[in-house]
Formats: C-alpha cells, sequence, structure tokens
C-alpha cells in the first residue's frame, strides 16, 4: 500500500498561548478552531486558522513535558514559516497599522517571483509572507 501524506501543521512551542492567539487574531486575522484549557483556566494549547492554513500553539512547559527532548532549545528556533496569500498588500497594509511589529523584510519582490515580506511575532518566530506576481511577458 502506498503512503500518501496529506497535511503538515506546526507545533509551535509558546510563552502564553492566550497572548499568542490574541496576537495572531487581531494582527494577522486568524481564529481559534480548538483549544485545552490548564487547571488555571489559562489556554495551555490551540489550533488557530485562517483559510487553509492552521498552526497549533503550545505552552512551553506543557510542550516540554511531552518532548523533552527540545528542552535548552531557544523558543522561535531555527523555524521560519514560509505562507503563501493572495493580496499581500492588504495584509502588509493592516499588519503595518499594529505598533510594535518587528518587520524582518519590506516588501519586495524576489528574483523568483514572489512579492514577499517578513516579521518576527512575539515568541521570536520569522513569518514570510508571499504572492507570486505576474511574469513579464517578453
Amino acid at each position: 500500500m502506498a503512503t500518501t501524506f496529506k497535511s503538515i501543521t506546526a507545533n509551535l512551542m509558546v510563552k502564553d498561548v492566550d497572548k499568542t492567539v490574541s496576537y495572531y487574531k487581531e494582527i494577522l486575522g486568524f481564529k481559534l478552531e480548538m483549544s485545552v484549557p490548564r487547571d488555571d483556566g489559562n489556554l495551555q494549547w490551540a489550533m488557530i486558522t485562517r483559510d487553509t492554513v492552521e498552526l497549533m500553539l503550545h505552552e512551553e512547559g506543557n510542550f516540554l513535558e511531552e518532548v523533552p527532548e527540545l528542552r535548552g532549545s531557544t523558543m522561535g528556533g531555527s523555524l521560519t514559516l514560509f505562507i503563501e496569500i493572495e493580496g499581500i498588500d492588504d495584509l502588509y497594509n493592516a499588519v503595518n497599522q499594529h505598533k510594535d511589529i518587528e518587520f524582518i523584510k519590506e516588501p519586495h519582490t524576489t528574483f523568483y517571483g514572489m512579492k514577499e515580506f517578513t516579521l518576527r511575532d512575539l515568541n521570536g518566530y520569522i513569518l514570510t509572507f508571499a504572492e507570486p506576481q505576474e511574469q513579464d511577458k517578453a
């Protein structure tokens, strides 16, 4: 029987799931799909989505209990998320309205024909948003 890969979802270790959910909702337009609260009512895990993109957010202490091999890892790590979108100018203009956004790269067109901008989220993760651009027919 052949194996079929169906999807991949990033499971991000974060300091505070509630704050991270708010950041992604308010700044990037994600919505909360499901969550797991701790005994104190704060979230220890959440899944957020926007269109066909989904992310899991996992509170640091709980995450490290489940994956102790990652103890000592830097939050944000050596991972970047590359998110292809439609409407990059609209997203950039909306994100740019929020103070304290750390842009790594402003909008630019790459040699491979993508218009991109890159930011660092509140947990140190690098997010690149990209939209294919029409190629000039010469």
